[in-house]
């Protein structure tokens, strides 16, 4: 039995049900993750660069002055979280990528140990 587990959680698996994983499926989603880490990546250093451009825009007053000071240290924290999520995007990419890899090699390196199966065979 294969069960597709996004369409229904509540069906149970046992190790007798076995499963199907698609190395090609995995890695082409990483590729989704690199597409959506080098856009993140554009948009924050579009960001960046607008913002210095822009420079210190809320005046030199009191009330400037601790906005300024307050939004510094929010700004600052925007962009290094931007750039931790970019990071976490290609690590994510890079994981799917390594549990594809190591599919396949287990894959490989167990069907000729197994009568009539062959790399990529889902057994019968």
């Amino acid at each position: 039995m294969t069960a597709d587990l996004r369409a229904d959680r509540s069906v149970e698996l046992t190790v007798a049900d076995g499963f199907d994983v698609s190395p090609a499926a995995l890695s082409g989603a990483a590729g989704v993750f690199d597409v959506n880490a080098d856009a993140l990546a554009d948009v924050a250093a579009t960001l960046i660069a607008r913002l210095e451009t822009l420079g210190p825009c809320w005046g030199g007053d009191s009330v400037g002055t601790r906005f300024g000071t307050a939004y510094q240290d929010a700004g600052l924290a925007v962009l290094t979280n931007i750039d931790a999520l970019g990071t976490g995007l290609v690590r994510i990419a890079a994981a799917l990528r390594a549990v594809a890899r190591s599919y396949e090699l287990v894959d490989t390196t167990n069907a000729p140990m197994t009568p009539g199966m062959t790399p990529g065979m889902t057994p019968p």
